[in-house]
């Protein structure tokens, strides 16, 4: 824990976490709500120590009295690309099908109806 302040104007935690094994990064510095301790923003740094990439949660809605990051983006500072992933529908505690998951079957998941 690095502490406590003000982050993307919500009171924060600061917390640093260094891998055991540092090949792929060196550290990872994440802020989280002191409400709802939902992430705002992850940083990671390479093994050179500097920052390689951020990734922010973004749009947090309240779902089944959760609340849910919808947008998230990442972005390598080092190569000035990002990817953006967003979630249009989101439910908690639905019985999922074990088969949806059998690696024989993941190909054909996507064309699973919604209800």
């Amino acid at each position: 824990m690095l502490g406590e302040e003000e982050h993307a104007g919500k009171r924060a935690y600061k917390i640093e976490f260094v891998p055991t094994d540092t090949w792929y990064y060196s550290r990872i510095i994440t802020w989280v709500t002191t409400d709802t301790m939902l992430p705002l923003q992850r940083d990671y740094y390479d093994v050179a120590g500097r920052l390689w990439k951020t990734l922010l949660f973004k749009q947090v809605m309240v779902v089944n009295d959760i609340p849910t990051p919808l947008v998230m983006e990442i972005r390598d500072v080092q190569q000035n690309t990002h990817t953006t992933f967003r979630m249009d529908h989101v439910r908690y505690a639905e019985d999922i099908p074990d088969s949806l998951f059998d690696p024989a079957h993941l190909r054909t998941t996507v064309g699973v109806p919604q209800s």
